[in-house]
């Protein structure tokens, strides 16, 4: 595991290096051509590419890594189960040892007892029997002459026998009882001893299951630190990532702005391809006007839209069709107003066919309700080519140009609200309608 996490931080390190080489290091006189900077791009993407490879290796390892916790963690967790289980049943073993305990030492106490009192029985047994003994034929004689009568000397001798019967019967009958206390005792022993043994074994599981739970603990607390390294790792190729991204960004747009600044250097070169006037902004940039017109049907701003006669805003201007065009019948041309690249050639339920065309300086210019186009996305104009011809496509009262001019910029949507994005500028600040 250590050297998969050398080798994916060695590769980081040779992708960062690489990320360096892209990098502009001194700032240069010389503009970039389009082609330097799509080489820079392809060399930025390979970098991406590479960036993106390792991120997808450290995070595979971060979710294998992980998958392990969960298993230790669950596999510790059964542990601990366990761990409460046996201590549970230790701490029953060891109140059944104290009862058990108890009753030893009360059956003992009883044990006790029982052959105190079989002593002293046997004892008082032994000095009635030496009595007899050592009085021998004369008390028996004496019995016998001491009875009045006949019947008394029967009542004598029987009266003497029922006495040692009985002495005979209570010592066997408390010899039986002591026995009876005695093979108690020996049987709560020896469930004492099962006790002990069976608690003996519980504490040696119980070592066993803390050495585990220590085992486990180590291993988690090991792929713990693992993932905090791939959580950091995975960080840094993230970030890597995101620079990278933002550099092939910064990059696309260099790379636009370098086509649309050629096209224009190359329009220039070709000069004299407008057919319509020229007109120079207050920025010094020159633009063409998109056609021939006959007026200026409606400007830019707030108007009472001719169709639906909602009082709304105009992003743009609306051009008529020049009165040759009329008399005739002949489509009108629309002209690219300034050199570019177009960036959108559709249709519109409203504008109907447009054509969007994007020049340098973040600017973009826009023409609808054309009858057709004659060019496609991606496609680079001169300033003044052909793009389309007038027409009355989507919504409008008649064959018109809806021209508008928009430009990238920060701007106040609504008050306080600032967004980025393109803006609509009333076309009569570049162009000077009639």
């Amino acid at each position: 595991m250590k050297k998969n996490l050398i080798k994916i931080a060695a590769g980081l390190v040779f992708a960062f290096a690489l990320i360096l080489l892209v990098l502009p290091t001194s700032a240069s006189a010389k503009q970039q051509s389009s082609a330097e900077i799509k080489e820079e791009i392809e060399k930025a993407e390979q970098e991406q590419s590479v960036l993106e490879e390792k991120l997808k290796e450290l995070e595979k390892l971060q979710s294998a890594n992980r998958e392990s916790m969960e298993q230790m963690i669950e596999q510790k967790n059964v542990i601990d189960q366990q761990v409460s289980v046996l201590n549970t049943q230790i701490k029953n073993i060891n109140e059944r040892i104290a009862a058990q305990t108890l009753l030893i030492a009360n059956k003992q106490l009883e044990l006790e007892q029982s052959r105190s009192q079989l002593a002293l029985m046997r004892q008082q047994y032994k000095k009635r029997i030496r009595a007899m003994e050592e009085g021998g034929t004369v008390s028996y004689w004496a019995v016998l002459f001491e009875a009045s009568s006949f019947s008394d000397l029967l009542d004598r001798i029987n009266m003497i026998q029922e006495i040692a019967d009985a002495d005979t019967k209570r010592i066997e009958a408390l010899d039986k009882a002591t026995q009876e206390v005695e093979t108690a005792k020996l049987a709560l022993d020896e469930e004492k001893r099962n006790l002990d043994k069976n608690k003996e074994e519980m504490e040696k599981k119980s070592v066993q299951l803390a050495k585990k739970r220590e085992e486990s603990e180590a291993i988690l607390a090991e792929l713990l630190a693992k993932d905090r390294e791939y959580t950091d790792m995975v960080e840094d190729a993230e970030e890597a990532k995101a620079e990278m991204l933002e550099r092939i960004d910064a990059l696309s747009l260099k790379f636009t702005e370098a086509e649309l600044r050629e096209a224009e250097e190359a329009a220039a070169a070709a000069g004299g391809t407008s057919v319509t006037p020229l007109h120079t902004d207050k920025n010094g940039i020159v633009w063409a006007e998109p056609c021939e017109y006959g007026r200026v049907s409606s400007p830019f701003g707030y108007r009472y839209h001719p169709v639906t006669g909602v009082w709304k805003g105009h992003n743009g201007v609306d051009l008529t069709r020049p009165k040759w065009a009329v008399s005739t019948g002949k489509p009108v041309p629309i002209y690219a107003t300034r050199a570019g690249i177009v960036s959108y050639v559709g249709y519109d339920k409203t504008g109907g066919n447009l054509v969007n065309i994007d020049h340098s300086g973040d600017y973009r210019s826009q023409y609808m309700h054309l009858d057709s186009y004659i060019v496609k996305a991606g496609q680079k104009v001169k300033q003044g080519e052909i793009i389309g011809y007038m027409g009355n496509t989507g919504v409008g009262t008649g064959p018109h140009l809806h021209f508008t001019i928009r430009h990238y910029e920060r701007y106040e949507k609504t008050p306080g609200n600032w967004v980025y994005g393109y803006k609509h500028y009333n076309p009569a600040e570049f162009i000077k309608f009639r």
